[in-house]
């Protein structure tokens, strides 16, 4: 410290104008505000960065991005302040930090909260994929003044607002992530707690696995009725992700068309004049064991959609031009009727096809499992979870995965689920070890340091813990890293490893299962053995064909390190 204020001492002594006041000092406080020399000035020319990071699902690439925008601006000399808008809003921006920001920075995949508070300020717009990739170039272009001027409106305007476009309709993976990010927490919960119900019930035989003791059952009913809603909810949130709020009725009974069962299609549900099989009757040549079965995740994907569709329909070309007089009755009457009775008709029709296409689906699954081709599926999954660590084929497997653990689901069900998971968490995973096995023989000091948060992300199944290493060094560490994850999707299909839990990760290894063994507690005391040997032969092969690919190369100068 005191060599930092001798420093600054002489900077100042050199200076001519500080001797020509120094000789005019008459008194101790004249000397005094001379010799000042904070660094008030300095601080005061600090310029200022702010920005929101914000992706569909809410949780890794919003973090990611927040954490590499924040790094590189202070590296630039920036005073920053990110907020992330992830399953909440954090680190929330205040109008001052705004209006006195240099830089304002979006990077989002999504539509966010909040807009009007930005009206009239330039802002460069991005992804959090091209922050995590790009950062300095993207601060760079943010200080040369390129961005757009936001012309956003109030809260009260944007809700209300019929100022629709069909280009809403054109971003499919952020509107249909926006409907599986909100799914997501019924998906995990209520698969954790049906779970549970099995675990509960081990040892037992006789009776049916899962609700044979109370408490065990107890949990199995809160588990069901927690799945029993991700599909409207999916419904629901992607009509809400293209339209706003009005989406959310429309999208909502679309997913519940979607589920099937009960009041619409019953099955074998004799047709008499009961609250039951109401639609059913209306298409008696249809097999009404598949409409009962209903389209699942697919019906609720296009009945979002079908939602959104009929909100713009109505606000675009019927109810344009309302007076101030009838907008009242419009907005609480009008719109939630016919949203309904247009998305209604919509998925009436299309229903049909969607649900033959669900039943054909589950029946290729168990297909291919009955002729030995489940092998080749949880390969080609493993490949998709490590593709884009969390991106849009991450998200299609996990998808695909999640929707087979509702009701009626089977091992091979279980067995996919299996392979998502496990080779979601292998990317990672394996880098954290190649970090550890080669150590400084293939990598600098900052990723190393880096890759430690690796061990609890991939813990976690927390695949997009290896973006910012694929991000930067794509060439090798994305075929190692689905190499990783094939060799996971081979053993887990060899090895029938399945699981009813949806994520998790290492929390919930006890619910894994081995079906190459017919008793329950060999299930589950092999299914946990083999589930962390998978894991680790995943792990490893990842980490051993990244650090050999990584000092080969520095040996021919293909890559160099920084110390």
């Amino acid at each position: 410290m005191q060599v930092e204020a001798l420093k600054n001492l002489s900077k100042i002594l050199m200076k001519k104008e500080t001797k020509e006041k120094l000789k005019k000092s008459k008194t101790k406080k004249n000397l005094i505000e001379v010799l000042n020399f904070r660094k008030e000035d300095k601080m005061k020319k600090r310029k200022k960065l702010v920005a929101i990071t914000a992706c569909p699902t809410g949780i890794a690439h919003t973090f990611l991005a927040s954490g590499k925008i924040e790094e590189v601006a202070k590296k630039l000399g920036y005073d920053c302040k990110i907020e992330t808008q992830g399953r909440t809003s954090e680190n929330v921006l205040t109008k001052s930090e705004i209006e006195n920001a240099d830089i304002i920075i979006f990077a989002i995949d999504k539509g966010i909260e909040g807009l009007s508070r930005f009206n009239n300020k330039k802002v460069f717009k991005t992804s959090t994929k091209n922050v995590i990739k790009n950062a300095e170039k993207v601060i760079s272009d943010a200080e040369q003044g390129k961005g757009e001027i936001i012309k956003a409106k109030s809260i009260d305007e944007e809700i209300s607002s019929n100022d629709y476009s069909w280009k809403m309709f054109l971003n499919v993976y952020k509107n249909l992530m926006g409907g599986v990010s909100r799914m997501l927490p019924f998906v995990v919960a209520g698969g954790i707690l049906v779970g549970l119900a099995f675990l509960f019930d081990s040892g037992i035989t006789g009776g049916n696995l899962g609700v044979t003791r109370n408490f065990s059952g107890w949990f199995a009913g809160l588990g069901k009725v927690a799945l029993g809603i991700f599909v409207p909810i999916l419904g629901a949130y992607t009509a809400y992700s293209i339209v706003g709020p009005e989406g959310l009725l429309p999208g909502m009974v679309a997913g519940l068309i979607a589920s099937g069962g009960g009041i619409l299609y019953a099955g074998s549900i004799p047709e008499v004049n009961t609250w039951q099989n109401l639609w059913g009757r209306v298409t008696p040549g249809i097999d009404q064991g598949v409409l009962s079965a209903g389209s699942g995740f697919l019906g609720a994907m296009f009945g979002g959609y079908a939602g959104a569709f009929s909100v713009v329909i109505l606000r675009k070309y019927i109810f344009k031009n309302v007076s101030r007089t009838f907008k009242g009755v419009v907005d609480i009457v009008a719109m939630p009727l016919l949203s309904v009775l247009v998305v209604g008709t919509i998925m009436f029709v299309f229903q049909i096809p969607l649900a033959y296409l669900a039943f054909g689906l589950k029946k290729g699954l168990e297909g291919m499992s009955s002729k030995g081709l489940l092998v080749l599926l949880t390969i080609f999954i493993g490949a998709m979870m490590a593709f884009d660590m969390g991106g849009p084929v991450n998200k299609v497997a996990y998808v695909f995965g999640t929707a087979g653990l509702g009701a009626g689901a089977t091992e091979t069900n279980y067995v996919v689920m299996g392979a998502v998971m496990l080779a979601g968490m292998t990317p990672p995973l394996g880098i954290a070890f190649s970090t550890i096995i080669f150590r400084k023989k293939a990598w600098e000091n900052s990723e190393i340091e880096s890759a430690k948060a690796n061990w609890l992300l991939g813990s976690f199944f927390i695949t997009e813990g290896a973006i910012p290493f694929a991000a930067k060094d794509p060439k090798r560490v994305i075929p190692s890293l689905i190499a990783g994850s094939m060799v996971v999707g081979l053993l887990v299909g060899i090895f029938k490893i399945g699981v009813s839990a949806p994520h998790g990760g290492l929390v919930v290894v006890s619910l894994f299962k081995s079906y190459l063994f017919s008793s329950n507690g060999a299930q589950i005391g092999m299914g946990i053995v083999l589930t962390i040997a998978t894991l680790l032969a995943g792990a490893l092969t990842t980490a051993f064909i990244l650090g050999f690919w990584r000092m080969i190369d520095l040996r021919k100068n293909k890559l160099v390190l920084l110390k």
